[in-house]
């Protein structure tokens, strides 16, 4: 008598007969196959998966999920809130009330966020922006009180000193590039533009610029569509770049350019090898691969300074910020900070060991494991001890920050300097 195997059709189990006699699982008992399917069909198995059970489980399985999204919805209101697509609508409303009370002192307004902040303020002419775990909040800056809040993902800001775009602001929501509409909140695209970001990263109102190995992208800031790119064969890693009104400027063969934003023509070039740019009021500066400073009209592309070459101060050297009449600049390589006269490149002082975050206002910011002090940007003494600050954003007059409670950095502050 030849071997038999037949699978059950209900729950695939092996049922068959062998001239030896039954060799079946345990709920086949017969050894005519048929008379196997009929009794396993009508038999209810008490475990390893009898079809009834089963299928009870799966249902019961699916019904708790179900429940257990739903709770979670109901206690955690957010869960659903961080999921919307800031284009689909206007920003959600915040509960009530969403920051606290603002207290005020003879040179510092302070205010609890009520949630945690993930990047530094970003102080603009009438309003504070903050990025917090799943939105991006704007506070009038006069009173400190909520004006919108739009959804955004552990939100950071895209430039490593981001400042408002003429009406809009440029962030980072859960890893995507959103041009945020500055008096409304609204999102006017999301997730265009470079997909990049960090030192290598520069925008303006009319333009967001990105530079690689390869070269330079240009993009619409009003579309975050792509407007040109250059290639420079010339390799030296990623281009120092900036951006400023219709103009972009970038380091391209041991010279500095200017290009249009719209165009792409080139407006000016200087002969000088750059290593570091910043913008400010008009005025490029420069820290060249020669290990020198230069102050250069971004108009036009003429040099109002360019000191001689000082390799042991300024060798890695990059910028910090500027204050009124200071560069504030760290080297990276020798954990050096160093302050230059804004008018001349004049050095001021310089720091063996000191981290500098920030400068504006009249100070600069250094901090360590211990603390966060402010200096006086002309000469270095202390002025004020602070508690942990690793960035600021300023106008000039005022420093925003974030400051924090049990661990927690919640609180935003508005320091006004001394002087």
């Amino acid at each position: 008598m030849a071997d038999q195997t037949v699978l059950c059709p209900s729950c695939g189990h092996r049922v068959g007969t062998s001239p030896g006699g039954p060799t079946a699982s345990p709920w086949h008992t017969s050894s005519d196959p048929t008379a196997v399917w009929a009794g396993h069909q009508a038999t209810a198995r008490p475990a390893n998966g009898a079809p009834g059970a089963v299928a009870f489980a799966a249902v019961a399985m699916v019904v708790l999920l179900i429940a257990g999204a739903a709770v979670y919805g109901v206690v955690n209101p957010r869960a659903n809130e961080r999921y919307d697509d800031p284009l689909a609508g206007p920003p959600i409303q915040a509960p009530s009330p969403t920051v606290g009370t603002v207290v005020e002192s003879d040179d510092r307004r302070t205010v609890d966020l009520g949630d945690t902040a993930t990047a530094e303020p970003l102080l603009g002419a009438t309003r504070v922006y903050v990025p917090l775990s799943y939105e991006l909040v704007a506070l009038d800056r006069t009173t400190l009180q909520e004006v919108w809040r739009s959804p955004c993902d552990l939100g950071s800001w895209w430039e490593p000193n981001p400042h408002e775009l003429d009406d809009a602001i440029l962030a980072r929501c859960d890893g995507e590039l959103t041009l945020f509409d500055a008096a409304t909140g609204d999102a006017r695209w999301r997730g265009r533009g470079p997909s990049g970001f960090g030192n290598y990263a520069r925008a303006s109102g009319a333009a967001i610029v990105s530079s690689d190995d390869d070269g330079i992208v240009v993009y619409s800031t009003d579309t975050g569509e792509e407007l040109w790119r250059r290639s420079i064969e010339h390799v030296q890693g990623n281009h120092p770049i900036e951006a400023a009104g219709d103009l972009v400027f970038v380091s391209e063969d041991r010279t500095l350019r200017a290009y249009e934003v719209t165009t792409g023509e080139q407006r000016w070039r200087l002969p000088m090898s750059t290593a570091a740019l910043l913008y400010d009021d008009g005025t490029l500066y420069v820290r060249t691969d020669s290990h020198q400073l230069a102050g250069v009209d971004a108009a036009t592309g003429f040099a109002n300074f360019w000191t001689g070459g000082d390799r042991d101060r300024y060798s890695w050297a990059g910028f910090v910020g500027v204050t009124e009449t200071t560069l504030v600049l760290v080297s990276s390589n020798e954990g050096r900070l160093i302050v230059a006269d804004r008018s001349d490149g004049h050095p001021l002082w310089e720091d063996d060991d000191a981290a500098a975050v920030a400068a504006g206002a009249g100070v600069v910011l250094i901090a360590d494991l211990d603390g966060t002090i402010a200096v006086d940007d002309r000469t270095g003494e202390q002025v004020e001890t602070l508690d942990e600050v690793w960035d600021a954003s300023t106008d000039g007059t005022v420093l925003a920050f974030t400051d924090t409670t049990d661990g927690i950095t919640d609180r935003l502050v508005l320091w006004t300097p001394p002087g």
